[in-house]
């Protein structure tokens, strides 16, 4: 019986924290400034000019070594 009163305490206190961190993400919001925009503006117009694409998970597999090294 004890066991079973610990794992529903266990499942409330999940509860309210579940339930606090939701509501704590729609209460708190956050908006950049005209600063950071500009910031961010000045990033992307840098790696426009410098040809920047994201790579893909292909892309990374080959331009990282994954074989490690031939012993001679």
């Amino acid at each position: 019986m004890n066991a079973l009163i610990f794992f529903a305490a266990i499942v409330a206190v999940a509860l309210i924290g579940w339930a606090f961190a939701e509501l704590k993400s729609k209460a708190c919001t956050y908006h950049n400034d005209d600063a950071e925009l500009e910031a961010q503006q000045r990033v992307l117009d840098s790696q426009k000019a410098n040809d920047y694409t994201e790579q893909d998970i292909n892309d990374v597999v080959k331009s990282i070594s994954t074989k490690g090294f031939d012993a001679i």
